[in-house]
């Protein structure tokens, strides 16, 4: 093993959780902050306030081409893929209320769906292609997936889904996959090519503590967000 490949699994997705909660808070509770702006019994700096937004909001670029990496990573490796579908489905249900309160302040929001929809919309593809054992079936069906991530809205839309595709069917080109992948994070989110640096690193290994608690953390971090930004608004708006 090279000895810079010094990244587990676990540690992958603790980056990504970790600039996911930033990016959320710029994403729900700084955003409140802006709407309101003016009606709080507090001062606030807009102009800082906004600084801090892009600063957060930057910075959780490197959250999703890290989560897509994981993804895709736990399809290649998992013992039942039938039962990893499952458990995604599952997640992505239990996340929708959460992400839709988070976002928009209510139960129901057709307008954006919580992007555990797109990673399905990415992997069913890639298991029907898998099963089959056709990969041009499995690319017809990502770009199938991309069109309905962009009809439903999923969070990411038919980049998220490509950028699975694209993970899983170059992870094999070693000098051509980078440059790749980095294509296509940068022409979304420039400063998404971060993931990267953290991707060349992984060791391959799945690390300790890399469980499937950690998908509890997406709709358990969105729901106290937005209990946060009740609280504020109740408390500090006159």
């Amino acid at each position: 093993m090279k000895p810079y490949k010094i990244l587990s699994m676990r540690d992958l997705k603790i980056i990504a959780y970790v600039t996911m909660l930033i990016d959320h808070i710029g994403a729900v509770i700084l955003i409140n902050l802006m709407a309101n702006y003016g009606s709080y019994s507090f001062p606030i700096d807009q102009n800082s306030l906004y600084e801090l937004y892009n600063i957060l909001r930057t910075i959780g670029r490197i959250s999703f081409p890290l989560f897509s990496f994981s993804i895709v990573e736990g399809f290649i490796h998992t013992k039942d893929i039938k039962k990893y579908i499952i458990r995604l489905f599952i997640f992505a249900l239990v996340s929708e209320i959460p992400f839709n309160l988070a976002i928009s302040n209510s139960l129901t929001f057709p307008a954006a769906q919580n992007v555990i929809f797109t990673f399905l919309l990415g992997i069913i593809p890639l298991y029907i292609g898998k099963r089959v054992n056709n990969d041009f079936i499995g690319l017809g069906l990502i770009i199938l997936g991309a069109f309905l991530g962009e009809y439903l809205h999923t969070d990411y839309g038919a980049y998220g889904v490509v950028l699975l595709g694209v993970f899983y069917y170059l992870r094999n080109f070693e000098y051509i996959k980078y440059l790749v992948w980095g294509g296509l994070i940068y022409s979304n989110t420039p400063y998404g090519l971060i993931s990267l640096i953290f991707v060349a690193l992984y060791n391959g290994k799945k690390g300790m503590g890399a469980g499937r608690w950690l998908y509890l953390f997406y709709p358990v971090h969105l729901l106290i967000l937005y209990l946060i930004v009740v609280l504020i608004n109740n408390i500090y708006i006159v």
